[in-house]
């Protein structure tokens, strides 16, 4: 049993509860349209009238839509809640957006707390994950992802001076770990059926609970708020990452959660910004905390109120979600701090969601070899409440499964109390230069030899349930390193800083297969944007140039077994350029040979290594291809019944045969002759050289080809007919190049591929009017040029000529 099996079996059992959560989720998944109103927030343009004479602008909005437009509140200068009833949003957000009043209109969604199972009881605590990296906690594998914070302390101490915004449930200012530390906050939750406290928006950010129908409650705020600033030396409870700061409690997340239009109109308050209705914030805060989030894309409406608080000197901190896919909306959204959740070891924990937008990972809590009732180990301890439904007695959070603390909604405030120790020992410090020195002063991520690499799109099975190792374009830049990010934000504020090169460490491979090369980790330094990636060859048995130069993604198929070295360069907008180099450990692919040829002269003697190529078979189907100018016979190539069900071929027309399929089974007699026939197929014998087959695996094998001359794209041209043709080249092309090489029209072109069980697809066409990647993803095709994926030596491949 393993720490995230253990995770998804509660995530089931929370399923599984009767009434109450069944009313919780299903509020949560009827976020928008509520007795059937949709709700929507427009941002009226500049020119349309704003004033408090009548008609106001959303009553002439809806004598022009001849419907009825109730306003809600206004988030931010120009925006503006929308309701209507009977319509459903998508609908009214497509006749809202033709009217010349409207710049843009987005669903107001719901967001979620980032947590997982609730907390119910008091249990044993050790902060394991504050202490120096490597700490030994009960004979457990060392702490590899702990954040050092002792050191930080002793060299600036507990954050005095900065004020954390926490947007979220609310808290209970009673609790005696919390009281202390507290500035006063508000409620900003303005629609009555998610306030739980029957009211709207207060100069009262206290959590009343926020379980449904006697459901329970989670204390989520009070959790999140402990975690950044629980008082220290006080001979009580937990200690907070910054332990001197001052939390500004928000209210934003009710019964079912929070409205977007609240999360906004609250973010902007919380550094300060006005917002109409609500009186001057205060105590603006240097860093607010959202451990929230939705599945969704960043919209213009979070990106805008990001935006403003960067400006007004606010860095926003935002867990990446706990869907262990794509990161949610709004830490996909440009500028802010996104932080991904990692195991106590620094692989990344199952349930964290990752992406490139990822900035640095923290640890989220991770349980090991514990079934129900049992400790969890390496859980998050912080505040919390008590009381089931609603305000019991104040206490601290359990480590008893399944309800032990655990989540990205922790790994965020973590990263939020590293940012105010580091805004305490430098105030001038803006928000972009914050982010940055957390980033440039992270420790590089560990690799488990026993674990996949992260990868987007990458099969959730049983046996890694999500847990991969973590790279700069899927975790962030790197484990949070407290007492390196307080030492680096003590340099001053126009310290000049180079670029960040960065590559993805996936570093082994096998020969003829394509292993990327990744550099989307790399960043510029605030205010500088990169201009260039360029990749180099350093070292290798053999030169294996890059397949793209000068790109984030490229790649490279190494021919030899051994070591290659390759260098990336990153370049930024001051043209100033900073270097990494990866090293790729290679090893022959099953069926790789050398052939030694000697030629004598008289008067030199010369020895040549070539390698004969080697197709590569995945269990399942598999789109091979024979590249070169010798034959295979299929028989022997595909023989064995134990590797192979079937092999097919299509044939196109020829003479007085009719296009159609070729099929041989080694577990037929004859080959699966008399089958064929009798089905109206052809019997496969032999594959000739420039045609692609489909393999049916048992079991992954590679197979050695009997080599020859490599086809290139030229030697093609004349055996490709109208219609479909199922091919195969020689040589390494994009497709881009190969279309052009060709001197043949061509309508489209298909690749399989088999790990993802998806179609890579490639339009001349499309590709000429810009539209080709917009096609691809309408379609869920997967893009040559994205992936850096070429047409190679051993890959069949399909083009339909007009």
């Amino acid at each position: 049993m393993n720490d995230n099996s253990i995770v998804w079996r509660w995530l089931k059992w929370l399923l599984s509860l009767a009434l109450a959560s069944l009313a919780t989720t299903a509020f949560a998944a009827d976020a928008i349209a509520i007795d059937n109103e949709a709700r929507v927030i427009v941002k009226f343009r500049q020119s349309a009238s704003l004033g408090g004479e009548p008609p106001q602008p959303w009553q002439a909005l809806g004598r022009r839509l001849r419907m009825t437009l109730t306003p809600g509140i206004a988030p931010a200068p120009r925006l503006r809640v929308l309701r209507a009833k009977g319509v459903a949003h998508e609908h009214l957000i497509a006749r809202l957006i033709q009217d010349s009043a409207i710049e843009w209109a987005t669903p107001d969604r719901i967001k979620q707390a980032h947590s997982l199972p609730n907390d119910l009881a008091l249990g044993g605590r050790d902060q394991w994950y504050l202490r120096p990296a490597g700490y030994v906690y009960r004979a457990q594998a060392p702490a590899t992802a702990a954040i050092d914070a002792q050191t930080a302390w002793d060299n600036v101490g507990g954050g005095a001076g900065v004020v954390v915004a926490v947007l979220d449930s609310g808290i209970r200012s009673d609790h005696e770990d919390l009281t202390g530390n507290l500035v006063p906050g508000y409620d900003f939750i303005s629609f009555s059926s998610t306030s739980a406290d029957g009211d709207g928006r207060e100069a009262d950010a206290a959590y009343p609970g926020d379980g449904r129908f006697g459901g329970a409650s989670s204390w989520h705020g009070t959790r999140t708020a402990g975690v950044i600033a629980a008082v220290a030396n006080n001979g009580v409870g937990v200690a907070g990452i910054a332990w001197a700061a001052k939390i500004l409690p928000l209210r934003v997340l009710g019964q079912g959660g929070g409205y977007d239009s609240d999360i906004v109109a609250a973010m902007r308050w919380a550094a300060g910004l006005p917002v109409a209705g609500i009186p001057p914030n205060p105590n603006p805060a240097k860093v607010l905390n959202l451990s929230l989030g939705g599945v969704s894309s960043c919209s213009p409406l979070y990106q805008e109120a990001i935006d403003e608080v960067l400006a007004h000197g606010a860095l926003v901190v935002v867990s990446t979600g706990n869907e262990g896919g794509a990161v949610d909306e709004p830490a996909n959204c440009r500028g802010v701090l996104a932080v991904s959740g990692v195991r106590h070891v620094g692989a990344k924990v199952g349930y964290s969601s990752f992406g490139v937008e990822a900035g640095i990972a923290a640890p989220a809590g991770n349980c090991v070899n514990v079934g129900n009732g049992e400790e969890c180990l390496f859980a998050i301890d912080t505040t919390t409440n008590l009381g089931k439904s609603t305000p019991g007695l104040n206490g601290y959070s359990t480590r008893v499964n399944p309800n032990a603390n655990v989540g990205t909604s922790f790994s965020a405030p973590i990263a939020a109390g590293v940012a105010a120790l580091m805004a305490a020992s430098n105030p001038q410090l803006s928000p972009l230069q914050l982010r940055d020195r957390i980033k440039r002063s992270a420790r590089p991520f560990p690799v488990e030899a026993s674990l996949p690499f992260c990868v987007e799109k990458m099969p959730q099975t049983t046996a890694n349930e999500g847990k991969c190792n973590c790279t700069p374009s899927s975790c962030g830049a790197g484990l949070l390193n407290a007492a390196a990010a307080v030492n680096l934000a003590r340099h001053p504020a126009n310290l000049a800083l180079p670029p960040v090169a960065a590559i993805s460490p996936r570093d082994k491979g096998l020969t003829d297969v394509a292993i990327n090369l990744d550099a989307r980790g790399s960043f510029a330094a605030p205010e500088r944007v990169l201009l260039e990636r360029q990749w180099s060859f350093v070292a290798g048995p053999h030169s294996a140039e890059p397949t793209q130069r000068n790109a984030a993604l490229s790649a490279f198929v190494p021919p030899h077994p051994g070591t290659y070295t390759y260098r990336l360069t990153v370049t930024d907008d001051a043209g100033v350029s900073a270097t990494a180099q990866q090293t790729f450990e290679v090893a022959a692919a099953p069926g790789y040979v050398t052939t030694t040829t000697t030629t004598t002269t008289t008067t030199t003697t010369s020895t040549t290594t070539t390698t004969l190529p080697t197709l590569q078979s995945s269990g399942g189907w598999n789109l091979l291809g024979n590249g070169y100018s010798h034959p295979i016979d299929v028989a022997t190539k595909f023989g064995n019944a134990a590797e192979v069900q079937a092999v097919w071929k299509w044939l196109p027309a020829s003479g007085s045969d009719a296009a159609g399929w070729a099929f041989y089974a080694p577990s037929f007699a004859d080959g699966g002759k008399e089958y064929a026939f009798g089905k109206g197929y052809r019997h496969l014998t032999t594959i000739a050289g420039g045609e692609g087959f489909w393999v049916n695996a048992k079991t992954p094998f590679g197979v050695v080809l009997p080599g020859g001359q490599a086809l290139g794209v030229g030697s093609l041209a004349n055996a490709v007919r109208s219609g479909w043709n199922l091919i195969a080249l020689g040589e390494q092309r994009t497709p881009t190049a190969f279309a052009a090489t060709l001197g043949v029209e061509l309508a489209s072109l298909w690749a399989w591929d088999n790990r993802l069980g998806a179609w890579y697809f490639y339009s001349p066409t499309l590709a000429s009017q810009g539209a080709l990647a917009g096609y691809i993803a309408g379609k869920g095709y997967l893009d040559f040029d994205a992936n850096a994926k070429t047409l190679a030596p051993g890959m069949g491949f399909w083009l339909n000529r007009p």
